[in-house]
């Protein structure tokens, strides 16, 4: 039997600025806004899970900012690319254009969660080098 794809989502507290890791709902006590196991989240740092774990087994989520370690050390932010429907590396080709999931075919192993775009955008590696 085939294992299923683990759907999750991560996003910041509207009141407390936790976060939160679950399902997205809508409910009468989150008007306007989201719920993930019903804390009202801000929905602007609303991430999916990728369904893949760095180095560290840390989860990595949309939003995420990784440190690619293997030849030089380069931060990225995690996106979701709605043109190929799959989750890539912004810039992480030298040549501008991403290439979707190709990112991640080189394993996990050379990559480690270091921040967010919400709470970190300072280490994000702007563009290609």
């Amino acid at each position: 039997m085939t294992k299923m794809r683990e759907i999750k989502f991560r996003a910041k507290s509207k009141y407390n600025g936790s976060w939160y890791v679950g399902y997205i709902a809508e409910s009468e006590g989150c008007a306007d806004y989201l719920c993930i196991d019903g804390e009202g989240v801000e929905n602007e740092t609303i991430g999916q899970y990728i369904g893949l774990k760095d180095k560290n087994q840390r989860e990595i989520f949309e939003g995420d900012i990784v440190q690619y370690q293997r030849y030089k050390k380069k931060n990225y932010e995690v996106y979701f690319n709605e043109r190929d429907a799959s989750f890539g590396l912004r810039y992480f080709y030298d040549s501008g254009y991403d290439y979707p999931g190709m990112a991640f075919s080189e394993g996990v192993g050379y990559f480690e969660v270091v921040g967010n775009i919400h709470e970190n955008p300072e280490l994000l590696t702007k563009e290609p080098q």
